[in-house]
């Protein structure tokens, strides 16, 4: 079903509005988790011994068409029951909040990795938030 939804839409007309509902709904999600997002991986840059601006954070949320596109090429052959109804592989996609952390040396790799290993809990406007 859903590649004969995609084979149908050809035409930059036609595919977006097939890739909008396909992709609005993780888009009200990351806009909503931003903010806690920032804050957390804040706390757990600096909690590394590293400072703020070792983070970078993408200014933007992943496009829409490069999650459309990132979805066909990477998970679309994964799983055989993709539902247009159900399941669709935009959900696959986990990287639409970007960024990198810049360590200086693998000690700070391996402290870095090690708490994002094992979860990082915090508070965030008095709710806990995981990591």
């Amino acid at each position: 079903q859903y590649l004969k939804e995609s084979v149908r839409a050809t035409t930059a007309m036609s595919l977006w509005p097939l890739i909008m509902s396909r992709t609005d709904e993780i888009y009200c999600v990351a806009e909503d988790m931003l903010e806690i997002f920032k804050e957390v991986i804040t706390k757990v840059v600096l909690s590394c011994g590293l400072s703020k601006t070792d983070l970078q954070l993408a200014p933007t949320l992943k496009d829409p068409i490069r999650i459309h596109e990132k979805s066909i090429n990477n998970y679309l052959k994964d799983f055989n029951d993709w539902d247009n109804a159900l399941v669709i592989p935009e959900s696959c996609v986990t990287d639409v909040i970007r960024g990198q952390v810049k360590c200086p040396d693998t000690t700070s790799i391996f402290n870095l990795l090690a708490k994002m290993k094992k979860g990082i809990e915090t508070c965030v406007n008095g709710k806990t938030a995981t990591l």
